[in-house]
């Protein structure tokens, strides 16, 4: 007997694809998503966009909504277009170096009383030396010495997030948020 193979012995090479969610899923959810966005936007304009003392209740819905809005359809033309970011890829296994992950600068567990003890001094300090420096040590701190981040992005996004913010509240939402009140900071402007 000759030991050759007959073509319905050999495995059968698939053209599926790979498994993963049906097309339908992949369309329905930002459909769905887009759906929920119309209704906060639509919802928000009863809450009252802006007010005598600033924005209203349906200001931040307003925006979340448009913005949420936004995302969801990019992501449907995504999924329609056969974005491969998009659609689902065919896992491999991911074989991990024990050691690498132990060493690990973000491997690190950061205790969470830190960022406990943080938000704590953070608020303690908001009516000492107002938002802007308190929000600014904070940031840094977490981002620094918590987060691992270079001094140049660290930095950036602490002022950013500290006196970016703190002028985009009062100036542009006219909101109020705690100055210093230390004398000596209160006139440069903290």
């Amino acid at each position: 007997m000759s030991n050759t193979t007959t073509p319905a012995a050999r495995p059968a090479e698939s053209t599926e694809p790979p498994a993963g969610p049906p097309k339908i899923l992949l369309v329905a959810t930002p459909l769905a998503l887009a759906a929920l966005s119309a209704a906060v936007i639509f919802t928000s304009f009863g809450l009252g966009y802006w007010t005598t003392l600033g924005p209203g209740p349906g200001f931040f819905p307003f925006w979340i909504g448009l913005l949420m809005g936004i995302s969801s359809l990019v992501w449907l033309l995504q999924a329609l277009r056969g974005n491969p970011n998009v659609l689902p890829q065919p896992e491999e296994p991911v074989m991990l170096d024990t050691d690498t992950v132990r060493t690990a600068p973000t491997a690190k567990k950061r205790p969470i009383w830190t960022v406990l003890l943080s938000l704590v001094i953070l608020a303690s300090l908001l009516e000492l030396i107002g938002f802007q420096l308190s929000m600014f040590a904070f940031l840094l701190f977490q981002l620094k010495f918590q987060g691992g981040r270079k001094w140049l992005s660290s930095l950036i996004i602490a002022l950013v997030g500290s006196f970016g913010v703190f002028y985009l509240f009062t100036e542009v939402l006219q909101v109020t948020l705690p100055t210093s009140s230390i004398n000596v900071l209160e006139d440069l402007g903290l």
